[in-house]
């Protein structure tokens, strides 16, 4: 809850009951979650000309599954016995030219993962072979990473390089 200030002004007589309100205040901070989050980065080059996105420090994100995405960064990330899924979308419109607006990744239980870009208007996309290796780094409850170098097809030659590390995942 880095960067969150709370105030609370209140005058108890009981002893008690200041008691059980201070324990329950404490409790619902400690209980407190910071929602969806990611760091690391995706870098894509698309016929030489570099796109991504760069998170150096755990950064908080819209839930896509939960809330509109206008005037922040958005995302998903979803667990659960089918697989992962990730997504990471840039607010508002989509950007003219090759900037990254929307990205994805699924990695299934079983069966072969993709990756999909939006760069601008035009989608680009690869499967999980021999130009394209996808992979979790790690995940447990609530959080997940993945990791990915393809070379993705698409409207014009380009690449994708990613290491993203999700907390706040949930089940779908």
């Amino acid at each position: 809850m880095r960067g969150t200030v709370f105030a609370v002004s209140f005058r108890v007589k009981d002893s008690t009951m200041r008691h059980a309100l201070l324990a329950s205040l404490l409790l619902a901070f400690a209980c407190a979650d910071d929602g969806l989050t990611v760091r690391g980065d995706v870098a894509i080059d698309a016929d030489g000309t570099p796109t991504g996105f760069e998170f150096v420090e755990t950064t908080k994100l819209v839930d896509l599954g939960y809330e509109d995405s206008e005037t922040r960064m958005a995302g998903k990330c979803v667990l659960d016995d089918a697989g992962a899924s990730f997504l990471l979308q840039a607010p508002g419109a989509p950007p003219e030219g090759v900037g990254l607006y929307r990205f994805e990744v699924d990695v299934p239980a079983e069966g072969v993962a993709t990756v999909t870009a939006q760069l601008g208007d035009a989608t680009f996309g690869a499967t999980e072979g021999e130009a394209c290796s996808i992979g979790l780094l790690y995940r447990d409850d609530d959080v997940a990473a993945v990791e990915l170098d393809c070379t993705l097809e698409g409207p014009s030659p380009a690449s994708a390089t990613a290491e993203l590390h999700f907390g706040g995942c949930r089940e779908n």
